[in-house]
Protein backbone atom coordinates (compact mmCIF):
# COMPACT_ATOMS: atom_id res chain seq x y z
CA UNK A 1 0.00 0.00 0.00
CA UNK A 2 1.48 3.28 -1.19
CA UNK A 3 1.94 5.73 1.51
CA UNK A 4 -0.03 9.34 1.66
CA UNK A 5 3.27 11.25 0.25
CA UNK A 6 2.91 9.01 -2.43
CA UNK A 7 0.34 9.83 -3.60
CA UNK A 8 0.40 13.27 -3.25
CA UNK A 9 3.72 13.38 -5.69
CA UNK A 10 1.87 11.06 -8.03
CA UNK A 11 -0.83 13.96 -8.07
CA UNK A 12 1.46 16.51 -8.55
CA UNK A 13 3.28 14.78 -11.53
CA UNK A 14 -0.11 14.30 -13.02
CA UNK A 15 -1.05 17.73 -12.94
CA UNK A 16 2.22 18.26 -14.90
CA UNK A 17 2.04 15.64 -17.16
CA UNK A 18 -2.02 16.84 -18.03
CA UNK A 19 -0.72 20.37 -18.24
CA UNK A 20 -2.78 21.54 -15.73
CA UNK A 21 0.97 22.09 -14.10
CA UNK A 22 2.79 24.34 -16.48
CA UNK A 23 6.71 25.04 -15.81
CA UNK A 24 7.24 28.03 -13.79
CA UNK A 25 3.88 27.50 -12.27
CA UNK A 26 2.88 27.62 -8.46
CA UNK A 27 2.53 24.62 -6.88
CA UNK A 28 -1.26 24.24 -4.64
CA UNK A 29 -0.69 25.78 -1.26
CA UNK A 30 0.25 22.98 1.44
CA UNK A 31 -2.86 24.27 3.33
CA UNK A 32 -4.99 22.85 -0.13
CA UNK A 33 -3.59 19.71 -0.21
CA UNK A 34 -3.69 19.34 3.51
CA UNK A 35 -7.77 19.66 2.82
CA UNK A 36 -8.21 17.86 -0.02
CA UNK A 37 -6.05 14.69 0.99
CA UNK A 38 -6.87 15.26 4.53
CA UNK A 39 -3.44 14.91 6.03
CA UNK A 40 -1.51 16.75 8.28
CA UNK A 41 0.88 19.69 7.32
CA UNK A 42 4.34 17.32 7.39
CA UNK A 43 3.29 14.86 4.95
CA UNK A 44 2.55 17.33 2.15
CA UNK A 45 5.90 19.00 3.15
CA UNK A 46 8.19 15.71 2.53
CA UNK A 47 6.01 15.18 -1.12
CA UNK A 48 7.42 18.76 -1.65
CA UNK A 49 10.47 17.73 -0.51
CA UNK A 50 11.02 14.50 -2.31
CA UNK A 51 9.93 16.40 -5.64
CA UNK A 52 12.39 19.12 -4.95
CA UNK A 53 15.44 16.48 -4.43
CA UNK A 54 14.39 15.09 -8.04
CA UNK A 55 14.78 18.56 -9.44
CA UNK A 56 10.79 18.64 -10.18
CA UNK A 57 10.19 21.46 -7.99
CA UNK A 58 12.17 24.29 -6.40
CA UNK A 59 11.29 26.54 -3.58
CA UNK A 60 11.04 30.48 -3.53
CA UNK A 61 11.04 31.20 0.39
CA UNK A 62 7.70 32.85 1.58
CA UNK A 63 6.27 32.24 -1.67
CA UNK A 64 5.55 28.89 -2.31
CA UNK A 65 6.94 25.83 -4.49
CA UNK A 66 7.03 25.90 -8.03
CA UNK A 67 7.30 23.55 -11.24
CA UNK A 68 10.67 23.03 -12.96
CA UNK A 69 11.02 22.86 -16.56
CA UNK A 70 10.60 19.48 -18.31
CA UNK A 71 13.29 18.48 -20.71
CA UNK A 72 12.26 15.01 -20.94
CA UNK A 73 12.18 15.24 -24.98
CA UNK A 74 15.07 14.60 -26.88
CA UNK A 75 15.94 16.50 -30.36
CA UNK A 76 15.94 13.50 -32.20
CA UNK A 77 17.22 15.35 -35.69
CA UNK A 78 20.49 13.81 -37.05
CA UNK A 79 23.16 15.96 -38.71
CA UNK A 80 26.75 16.94 -38.47
CA UNK A 81 28.56 18.52 -35.02
CA UNK A 82 30.33 21.03 -35.28
CA UNK A 83 33.70 20.52 -33.10
CA UNK A 84 34.90 23.61 -33.86
CA UNK A 85 32.10 24.88 -31.28
CA UNK A 86 33.54 22.72 -28.29
CA UNK A 87 30.56 22.43 -26.77
CA UNK A 88 28.84 19.75 -25.64
CA UNK A 89 25.41 18.33 -27.57
CA UNK A 90 22.57 20.06 -25.86
CA UNK A 91 20.52 17.39 -24.94
CA UNK A 92 23.72 16.19 -22.49
CA UNK A 93 23.25 19.47 -20.39
CA UNK A 94 21.08 18.95 -17.54
CA UNK A 95 18.83 21.73 -17.63
CA UNK A 96 16.94 20.72 -14.54
CA UNK A 97 19.89 20.98 -12.33
CA UNK A 98 20.98 24.03 -13.93
CA UNK A 99 17.43 25.73 -13.20
CA UNK A 100 17.29 24.29 -9.95
CA UNK A 101 20.80 25.35 -8.53
CA UNK A 102 20.11 28.91 -10.13
CA UNK A 103 16.84 29.56 -8.42
CA UNK A 104 18.69 27.98 -5.07
CA UNK A 105 21.38 30.32 -5.07
CA UNK A 106 18.74 33.60 -5.67
CA UNK A 107 16.97 32.50 -2.93
CA UNK A 108 20.21 31.97 -0.67
CA UNK A 109 22.14 34.96 -1.96
CA UNK A 110 19.36 37.45 -3.07
CA UNK A 111 21.34 40.25 -1.02
CA UNK A 112 24.46 39.84 -2.55
CA UNK A 113 24.26 39.28 -6.10
CA UNK A 114 22.39 42.22 -7.24
CA UNK A 115 24.69 44.60 -6.00
CA UNK A 116 28.11 45.67 -6.36
CA UNK A 117 30.60 43.61 -4.41
CA UNK A 118 33.88 42.93 -4.09
CA UNK A 119 36.43 44.05 -7.23
CA UNK A 120 38.45 40.74 -7.15
CA UNK A 121 34.57 38.16 -7.14
CA UNK A 122 31.90 36.99 -5.49
CA UNK A 123 33.47 35.45 -2.26
CA UNK A 124 32.06 32.77 -1.67
CA UNK A 125 33.04 31.76 -4.94
CA UNK A 126 36.33 32.15 -4.57
CA UNK A 127 36.40 30.50 -1.25
CA UNK A 128 35.17 27.13 -3.14
CA UNK A 129 37.37 27.61 -6.11
CA UNK A 130 40.47 27.03 -3.56
CA UNK A 131 39.61 23.59 -2.86
CA UNK A 132 38.29 23.13 -6.53
CA UNK A 133 41.58 24.21 -7.72
CA UNK A 134 43.22 21.99 -5.07
CA UNK A 135 42.30 18.97 -6.77
CA UNK A 136 44.16 19.43 -9.86
CA UNK A 137 47.39 19.97 -7.64
CA UNK A 138 47.18 23.65 -8.18
CA UNK A 139 47.58 25.18 -4.33
CA UNK A 140 46.47 28.74 -3.83
CA UNK A 141 44.52 31.05 -1.16
CA UNK A 142 41.17 32.82 -2.15
CA UNK A 143 43.26 36.26 -1.79
CA UNK A 144 45.09 35.20 -5.27
CA UNK A 145 41.99 34.47 -7.01
CA UNK A 146 40.03 36.96 -9.52
CA UNK A 147 36.64 35.95 -10.64
CA UNK A 148 36.30 37.44 -14.24
CA UNK A 149 33.81 37.30 -17.32
CA UNK A 150 35.45 34.33 -19.17
CA UNK A 151 38.90 33.43 -19.96
CA UNK A 152 38.64 36.74 -22.95
CA UNK A 153 38.26 39.47 -19.80
CA UNK A 154 41.45 38.03 -17.99
CA UNK A 155 43.54 37.78 -21.42
CA UNK A 156 42.54 41.04 -22.72
CA UNK A 157 43.45 42.81 -19.11
CA UNK A 158 46.87 40.92 -19.04
CA UNK A 159 48.06 41.98 -22.64
CA UNK A 160 47.69 45.34 -21.99
CA UNK A 161 48.49 45.63 -18.33
CA UNK A 162 51.92 46.14 -17.58
CA UNK A 163 53.98 43.92 -16.09
CA UNK A 164 56.91 44.58 -13.49
CA UNK A 165 59.74 43.54 -16.09
CA UNK A 166 58.57 46.26 -18.02
CA UNK A 167 58.65 44.52 -21.37
CA UNK A 168 56.50 44.72 -23.91
CA UNK A 169 56.24 41.79 -26.46
CA UNK A 170 53.81 38.35 -25.96
CA UNK A 171 55.03 35.08 -27.37
CA UNK A 172 51.90 32.70 -28.40
CA UNK A 173 52.10 29.06 -29.64
CA UNK A 174 50.83 28.64 -33.20
CA UNK A 175 48.24 27.53 -33.19
CA UNK A 176 46.58 28.46 -30.56
CA UNK A 177 43.35 30.10 -29.19
CA UNK A 178 42.53 32.35 -32.08
CA UNK A 179 40.74 35.53 -30.23
CA UNK A 180 44.07 35.89 -28.36
CA UNK A 181 45.26 37.41 -32.02
CA UNK A 182 42.86 39.92 -32.04
CA UNK A 183 42.58 40.71 -28.05
CA UNK A 184 46.47 41.85 -28.73
CA UNK A 185 45.98 43.89 -31.44
CA UNK A 186 43.54 45.87 -30.27
CA UNK A 187 45.34 46.52 -26.91
CA UNK A 188 48.54 47.60 -29.17
CA UNK A 189 50.41 45.14 -28.29
CA UNK A 190 53.46 42.93 -30.39
CA UNK A 191 52.50 39.25 -30.66
CA UNK A 192 55.53 36.77 -31.60
CA UNK A 193 55.08 32.73 -32.58
CA UNK A 194 56.70 30.38 -31.87
CA UNK A 195 55.94 27.22 -33.97
CA UNK A 196 54.12 23.76 -31.42
CA UNK A 197 53.67 20.59 -33.38
CA UNK A 198 51.98 17.22 -31.70
CA UNK A 199 55.11 16.93 -30.27
CA UNK A 200 55.94 19.76 -28.25
CA UNK A 201 57.68 23.30 -28.84
CA UNK A 202 61.41 23.46 -28.96
CA UNK A 203 62.75 24.80 -25.90
CA UNK A 204 66.04 25.89 -27.63
CA UNK A 205 64.18 28.50 -29.42
CA UNK A 206 62.12 29.04 -26.90
CA UNK A 207 65.16 30.24 -24.56
CA UNK A 208 66.33 32.19 -27.52
CA UNK A 209 63.06 34.30 -28.12
CA UNK A 210 62.89 35.15 -24.19
CA UNK A 211 66.29 36.32 -24.22
CA UNK A 212 66.67 38.27 -26.92
CA UNK A 213 62.59 39.45 -27.69
CA UNK A 214 61.57 41.53 -24.92
CA UNK A 215 59.12 39.02 -23.68
CA UNK A 216 56.21 40.44 -21.43
CA UNK A 217 54.50 36.67 -20.89
CA UNK A 218 54.27 33.53 -23.18
CA UNK A 219 50.50 32.71 -23.30
CA UNK A 220 50.21 28.62 -23.42
CA UNK A 221 48.14 26.07 -23.08
CA UNK A 222 49.86 23.00 -21.62
CA UNK A 223 47.64 20.69 -20.88
CA UNK A 224 44.76 19.56 -23.93
CA UNK A 225 45.70 22.40 -26.68
CA UNK A 226 43.21 23.82 -28.67
CA UNK A 227 43.68 23.14 -32.01
CA UNK A 228 45.91 20.03 -31.48
CA UNK A 229 44.34 18.36 -28.47
CA UNK A 230 48.21 17.65 -27.08
CA UNK A 231 49.60 18.12 -23.75
CA UNK A 232 53.45 18.69 -22.79
CA UNK A 233 55.17 16.75 -20.76
CA UNK A 234 56.10 17.00 -17.23
CA UNK A 235 59.84 17.96 -18.47
CA UNK A 236 58.92 20.33 -20.95
CA UNK A 237 56.70 21.93 -18.34
CA UNK A 238 59.18 22.63 -15.68
CA UNK A 239 61.77 23.55 -17.92
CA UNK A 240 59.27 26.00 -19.50
CA UNK A 241 59.14 27.46 -15.94
CA UNK A 242 62.59 27.40 -15.19
CA UNK A 243 63.46 29.34 -18.68
CA UNK A 244 60.45 31.98 -17.58
CA UNK A 245 62.37 32.47 -14.21
CA UNK A 246 65.98 32.87 -16.10
CA UNK A 247 65.13 35.58 -18.44
CA UNK A 248 62.74 37.41 -16.46
CA UNK A 249 59.40 36.46 -18.19
CA UNK A 250 55.76 35.38 -16.68
CA UNK A 251 53.40 32.43 -18.16
CA UNK A 252 50.15 33.11 -18.74
CA UNK A 253 48.88 29.22 -18.78
CA UNK A 254 45.07 28.77 -20.05
CA UNK A 255 44.29 26.06 -18.30
CA UNK A 256 40.81 25.69 -19.58
CA UNK A 257 39.69 22.30 -20.13
CA UNK A 258 41.74 20.59 -16.84
CA UNK A 259 38.57 19.18 -15.57
CA UNK A 260 38.34 16.60 -18.66
CA UNK A 261 41.77 15.27 -17.25
CA UNK A 262 40.28 12.37 -14.97
CA UNK A 263 43.67 10.83 -14.13
CA UNK A 264 44.73 14.44 -13.04
CA UNK A 265 48.19 12.76 -13.66
CA UNK A 266 49.53 15.62 -15.90
CA UNK A 267 50.12 18.53 -14.31
CA UNK A 268 49.62 22.66 -14.41
CA UNK A 269 53.20 24.90 -14.93
CA UNK A 270 51.69 26.44 -11.75
CA UNK A 271 52.80 23.21 -10.09
CA UNK A 272 56.37 23.93 -10.99
CA UNK A 273 56.47 27.55 -10.50
CA UNK A 274 58.65 28.22 -7.54
CA UNK A 275 59.16 31.72 -8.21
CA UNK A 276 55.69 33.48 -8.94
CA UNK A 277 56.35 33.26 -12.56
CA UNK A 278 53.12 31.45 -13.65
CA UNK A 279 49.44 33.81 -14.13
CA UNK A 280 47.17 30.49 -13.88
CA UNK A 281 43.72 30.85 -16.13
CA UNK A 282 40.67 28.88 -16.01
CA UNK A 283 37.54 29.38 -17.74
CA UNK A 284 33.95 27.88 -16.59
CA UNK A 285 32.65 28.59 -19.93
CA UNK A 286 33.31 25.51 -21.53
CA UNK A 287 32.19 22.92 -19.09
CA UNK A 288 29.15 25.14 -17.23
CA UNK A 289 27.56 27.34 -19.64
CA UNK A 290 28.98 29.85 -22.04
CA UNK A 291 26.44 32.35 -21.67
CA UNK A 292 27.22 33.34 -17.90
CA UNK A 293 30.58 33.56 -19.22
CA UNK A 294 32.59 32.64 -16.10
CA UNK A 295 36.35 32.48 -15.61
CA UNK A 296 39.06 32.43 -13.01
CA UNK A 297 42.51 33.98 -12.89
CA UNK A 298 45.14 33.43 -9.90
CA UNK A 299 47.41 35.75 -9.22
CA UNK A 300 50.29 37.00 -7.16
CA UNK A 301 50.45 40.31 -4.89
CA UNK A 302 52.66 41.77 -7.25
CA UNK A 303 50.37 41.40 -10.30
CA UNK A 304 47.29 41.53 -8.86
CA UNK A 305 46.69 45.51 -7.92
CA UNK A 306 47.66 46.39 -11.04
CA UNK A 307 45.34 43.91 -12.72
CA UNK A 308 42.25 44.71 -10.45
CA UNK A 309 42.96 48.61 -11.46
CA UNK A 310 43.01 48.50 -15.78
Amino acid sequence: MKKKYEIIIEYIEELAEKNELKQGQRLPPIRTLVDKFECNKSTIIRAYKELEMNHRIYSIPKSGYYLVENNSEENEENGSIDFSLVVPDSRLLPYKEFNHCINRVVELYKNDLFIYGDTEGFKSLRASLVNFFSEYQIFTSMDKICITSGSQQAISILSKMSFPNGKKNILVEQPTYSLIHKLVEINGERLIGINRDFNSINLEELENIFKNQDIKFFYTIPRLHNPLGTSYSEKDKRCIAELAEKYDVYIVEDDYLADLDKSKKSLPIYYYDIWERVVYLKSFSKTFMPGIRLGAVILQEKLKSEFLKT
